[in-house]
């Protein structure tokens, strides 16, 4: 496909939201006939019929809609590489799991103590993920230790992290001891909202004196705790946290933790600005309740 200039765009994107040709003109400050002739060079070259008439009217076809919905997405991505680049943020991409709650500590630390450099924090599906750091858009990727991205293009930094228990304040299994052991995580269903958690807890507790349930949204795992039906399986979250919730999270003895990777662009810039944020959690990863390998 050629390259569509910039005024064959701009001349869809303003008939898609108004759909009458004249009044796109005026907008525009063009003809009738050149609204037409820009239409028709962008659906030529793309192959695919954009719009469809609609009495008086030029209606997006189910393909142009697609067009259209792309278009966002890649202005989207524009937007937040210009914005990112302007403010020389830190931009941070998670796989769509609990991944992100587990750096919830690191990266409320990393905004108190490295203000010149915010970090940009957002959540994607693992696939859309690997494009964004391969695109550049973001400098880290953190996944789960089964994900992986693409060798010879990134720094790995392997993991764990700390796994709690959560439970209501005024739950009997809140007991004194302030930690969980095995036998008495077998007081109440387990609930994670990671499929890799099973494993973990099925290596250090009995399965047959414990049920664990899988719901994939945290949320879910709250409101199944908060309603009594289990206690939640979560990163650990300072406690401090949760002082004005009445839930409260306490750590199993020993110690449950889940793999985790950081991936950082074999990119001048971005390791610039990823430096001082690994930095950061390899000098004090028990401060986090991490460990690394």
């Amino acid at each position: 496909m050629n390259c569509l200039g910039l005024s064959c765009m701009r001349v869809v994107l303003a008939l898609s939201v108004n759909g009458n040709k004249e009044e796109v003109a005026k907008q525009l400050n063009i003809t009738p006939d050149h609204v037409s002739k820009e239409v028709r060079i962008f659906e030529n070259r793309i192959g695919v019929t954009v719009f469809e008439k609609n009495g008086n009217r030029l209606d997006l076809t189910a393909d142009g809609s697609r067009i259209i919905l792309l278009h966002i997405a890649y202005d989207r991505q524009l937007h937040m590489l210009i914005e990112s680049r302007n403010r020389d943020q830190l931009r941070i991409g998670f796989s769509n799991s609990t991944l992100a709650c587990a750096f919830l500590h690191p990266i409320t630390s990393y905004l108190n103590t490295h203000p010149p450099c915010k970090p940009a924090p957002n959540v994607y599906p693992y696939e859309e993920l690997t494009n964004q750091l391969s695109l550049g858009l973001i400098d880290i990727a953190v996944t789960s230790a089964s994900e992986m991205m693409v060798a010879g293009q990134t720094y790995r930094y392997s993991g764990e992290y700390e796994l709690n228990m959560l439970t209501m304040k005024n739950d009997p299994v809140c007991v004194s001891e302030s930690f969980i052991t095995p036998s008495m995580a077998g007081l109440k269903p387990l609930i994670t909202s990671e499929d890799l958690y099973k494993e973990v807890i099925a290596n250090k507790i009995n399965y047959d004196n414990i049920s664990v349930g899988y719901v994939n949204d945290m949320l879910w795992v709250l409101a199944l705790t908060y309603t009594g039906h289990g206690c939640g399986i979560i990163p650990y979250i300072p406690q401090r946290s949760y002082d004005v919730l009445p839930f409260t999270a306490m750590p199993f003895y020993p110690a449950l933790r889940a793999g985790f990777t950081i991936s950082v662009r074999k990119d001048t810039d971005a390791l610039a600005r990823a430096e001082p944020f690994i930095k950061m959690l390899t000098d004090e990863p028990s401060h986090y309740h991490m460990i690394f390998k």
